[in-house]
């Protein structure tokens, strides 16, 4: 009965277009949030629709005194503003957890390609430095196949960043059907699950590593809750 205010709702919160929304793995998405307890899902839906205690939107309510971020000290601390900070250590930890994320996919059976274009398209957007020459992600091919272009194409209409909060296009699945050369070691469905679930969590992980930086470790999973 919703669905009409929800769509809404997220073509304006997330700049997605309602044509690009149907082609966006809502199954994947959903399978991947009624896995969780519900306390992790609500804070894990809260993250992902940008309900995070910023010192942006707590300057707002007056709980402080300044929106300026706490790792650089030089841009106001957004949602936004958190996946791209120039602090040093937050550099390092967005590179080392996105390493961790390519891992988790090629032990799933990502082929390469694809592999190069994640962390290609995923430095871009947290503001690593790539190096195509010294990428870990070798393949085979000269050109880059349709599928793949296709859904690189679509998911930047969709965006990058939402990739991260599990608005990821279906055509990701196309392209693994192509290319995988050998069997899964899971089934397709279960790959593009684990693609939102891994997605979601390198999201997660930077806002619990600002959250274990600037309030200890102890507090680091009560603020994502909030």
């Amino acid at each position: 009965m919703g669905y009409e205010n929800t769509l809404r709702y997220i073509t304006q919160k997330h700049n997605i277009s309602p044509h690009h929304i149907g082609e966006i793995n809502q199954i994947a998405l959903k399978r991947y949030l009624l896995s969780q307890k519900k306390i992790i899902r609500a804070s894990t839906v809260k993250l992902i629709h940008g309900w995070k205690p910023t010192y942006a939107s707590l300057c707002r309510q007056g709980r402080m005194h300044s929106p300026m971020c706490a790792q650089c000290h030089e841009h106001i601390e957004t949602a936004a503003h958190i996946i791209i900070c120039d602090q040093p250590l937050a550099i390092t930890a967005r590179h080392n957890m996105l390493d961790d994320m390519l891992h988790q996919l090629e032990k799933r059976g990502t082929p390469n390609i694809m592999l190069q274009t994640f962390d290609y398209k995923l430095s871009l957007t947290l503001n690593l430095l790539y190096d195509k020459v010294t990428s870990r992600w070798t393949h085979d091919f000269v050109s880059i196949p349709y599928a793949l272009l296709s859904a690189i194409k679509h998911q930047n209409l969709v965006g990058w960043d939402n990739f991260m909060k599990g608005f990821i296009s279906t055509k990701w699945k196309d392209v693994l059907t192509q290319l995988s050369r050998e069997s899964l070691p899971h089934s397709s469905t279960e790959w593009d699950t684990h693609l939102t679930g891994a997605a979601i969590n390198l999201y997660r992980g930077i806002w619990e590593d600002r959250n274990k930086r600037l309030h200890g470790e102890n507090r680091k999973d009560h603020l994502v809750y909030l």
